[in-house]
């Protein structure tokens, strides 16, 4: 039964997204046009080069390539109007504009996002709808709008928030599969899992869902019932074919990709927790999806037990996919945001049914109040994320300092997370600096190995650093090499943040998240040595 009036849950609904909207919106273009999410420079980069080059195989699996066929659809109805502004204004080549200032190119990639992190917040509204009431839809909506994990995901131009936004849109098909749906609704289910594991490997999870909806109307027990069950996985393969053709027209280096991706879990990377997952999982759900909502998720859980069906349709997911994922040895907190939605929906249930112990008169208000709890949590941390990412990033602070003290032509050598030396001479007002990258083994020479290759600076960044100096009995040589170069070697820059003890945590690469509320700025500490004439 909804509390609410149609006028309301309407009102309530469009603030609500809005809401969401704004929240992740808001400094979409943070740190452009230097890209200092380090998967950001995958999916958009290849829907460029696909373009450029004509030949729409990626060339790279352990990622699959239908975000970057979107965002290739999307800059090719850019340059079509760009092609035809050109012949009434003066514009520079298309090319061109990519090469010098991407930032144009990332914010549409980011607003893609964006849309598919609104649209997910809608489409858990329907669902909820359908298999309970408006009320708890827009309670569901809410809690996910207000989200601080898929708030700060929403903001970049990668796979994960577009892949749960097709993954639910499957699953609202599963339900209505299960609430008695035709063939339709088996061919859209079907379609849209295909397209939601061709956006992301790991949400293929849910199929599951579909076989309990499947066995929960015992349709096997129907001729018709058990043709939808092959048509569902027909279309399945359709939607993923579509998504990613090349597991076919390219199996072999398809499945190099995908294999490696599996391979991934076997161990956590270099400066990953070696904390199990489980527990890992968690702790990201109390933080980024916060206390409240999880104590309600509890509460939920339990009320919606009686409704059996319904709760493991609802649940099995999430289920199944904490125990898959949870086995494996490497974690970002990322791979909970496809939880997040059934979690909400649950949670929603939990405070609409909180209100049952009240008059009528008082059960909108308890639910509203509730509601507001809940949410106060990520909308705080949402806020704060959003005000920490509009701050000039560290590694642009350092770049702007080495182009303003150390001279042009310098042979510099930096690692990982540090800043973008590329692009200086592309105006030609200064010459190129005569840098190399060694991401990550840095410390595998000695200062007067590099001194003896013809180095005069070294640039490193806390990012790779404390991977090391946090275990240094396990790493030993690369600690001393670090403690070694703030010795003997002349620190002539550090970023401010340097001065503050700020743990590390390896999520804090992509963007703020366990260190919200420590930060100043976003970034690594950046520390530059000069290392000749000391």
């Amino acid at each position: 039964m909804d509390f609410l009036s149609r006028k309301k849950i309407k009102l309530l609904l469009l603030g609500v997204i809005l809401s969401g909207a704004a929240l992740r919106i808001y400094h979409i273009g943070f740190s452009l046009p230097y890209v200092t999410h380090p998967d950001e420079g995958r999916y958009l980069p290849t829907a460029i080069s696909m373009l450029s080059r004509l030949d729409f195989n990626p060339k790279y699996f352990e990622n699959p390539p239908f975000l970057s066929y979107i965002y290739a659809f999307v800059t090719f109805l850019y340059f079509i109007i760009w092609k035809i502004s050109s012949l009434f204004l003066k514009l520079p080549n298309f090319k061109v504009l990519w090469e010098d200032d991407p930032t144009t190119f990332y914010i549409m990639a980011r607003t893609i996002n964006v849309i598919f992190g609104v649209g997910t917040c809608l489409v858990a509204y329907h669902i909820a709808k359908k298999m309970f009431n408006d009320t708890i839809g827009v309670i569901s909506c809410a809690l996910l709008s207000f989200c601080f994990l898929h708030v700060r995901d929403s903001h970049y131009a990668v796979n994960d928030v577009p892949s749960v936004f097709f993954m639910l849109l499957a699953f609202k098909y599963i339900v209505d599969v299960w609430a008695g749906g035709g063939t339709k609704s088996y061919i859209l289910a079907g379609i849209m899992s295909g397209i939601a594991v061709a956006t992301k490997y790991n949400v293929g999870i849910i199929v599951i869902p579909f076989l309990a909806a499947y066995l929960f109307k015992q349709y096997y027990k129907e001729g018709e019932g058990r043709r939808r069950f092959y048509i569902f996985f027909i279309f399945c393969l359709i939607g993923f074919y579509i998504g990613c053709p090349w597991i076919i027209l390219d199996a072999k280096m398809f499945f190099k990709g995908f294999l490696t991706t599996l391979s991934y879990s076997r161990q956590p990377w270099l400066g990953c927790s070696a904390e199990s997952s489980y527990i890992q999982f968690l702790k990201t759900l109390l933080w980024g999806y916060g206390v409240m909502p999880c104590l309600f998720l509890a509460l939920g859980s339990l009320v919606l037990a009686r409704k059996k069906q319904a709760f493991l349709l609802l649940m099995i997911f999430p289920f199944m996919y904490y125990i898959l994922l949870g086995a494996s040895k490497l974690f970002f907190v990322r791979f909970a945001i496809p939880l997040i939605p059934f979690l909400c929906i649950t949670s929603a249930y939990g405070i609409a049914h909180s209100s049952d112990y009240f008059s009528k008169f008082l059960k909108n208000r308890v639910i509203i109040f509730l509601t507001l709890i809940a949410i106060l949590q990520g909308f705080i941390f949402s806020i704060r994320h959003d005000y920490l990412i509009g701050k000039t990033d560290t590694r642009i602070i350092a770049r702007n300092w080495i182009r303003k003290n150390i001279p042009p032509g310098s042979k510099i050598m930096t690692e990982g997370y540090c800043p973008n030396l590329k692009d200086f001479a592309k105006d030609g007002s200064v010459k190129s600096y005569n840098f190399k990258e060694v991401w990550r083994d840095l410390p595998k020479k000695n200062i007067q190995d590099y001194i003896s290759e013809g180095y005069e600076f070294i640039v490193t960044s806390d990012f790779v650093r404390k991977r090391y100096t946090a275990d240094k009995e396990k790493y030993p040589i690369e600690s001393s090499f670090y403690s070694t170069l703030d010795v003997d070697a002349e620190k002539i820059f550090s970023s401010d943040i340097c001065d503050k003890k700020i743990p590390f945590y390896f999520d804090e690469i992509y963007s703020p998240f366990w260190n919200l509320f420590i930060l100043e700025k976003p970034g690594p500490c950046i520390n530059i040595y000069k290392i000749t004439g000391f």
